[in-house]
């Protein structure tokens, strides 16, 4: 997640709860440049959620 060759992540880093931001509507979550489609969004929040 992120780049780890920057010298700098420590100070360009925050703390971010998954939870939160993908009930943001003012969030786009992407991955690879790419949005994440509100069905897999969905999955995923499954899946953190333990299954439920």
């Amino acid at each position: 997640m992120g780049k780890t060759d920057d010298p700098d992540i420590n100070t360009k880093s925050k703390k971010v709860d998954i939870k939160d931001v993908m009930q943001d509507d003012y969030t786009v979550m992407s991955y690879g440049g790419r949005e994440i489609p509100p069905e897999e969004l969905e999955m995923i929040r499954r899946i953190l959620d333990g299954g439920k």
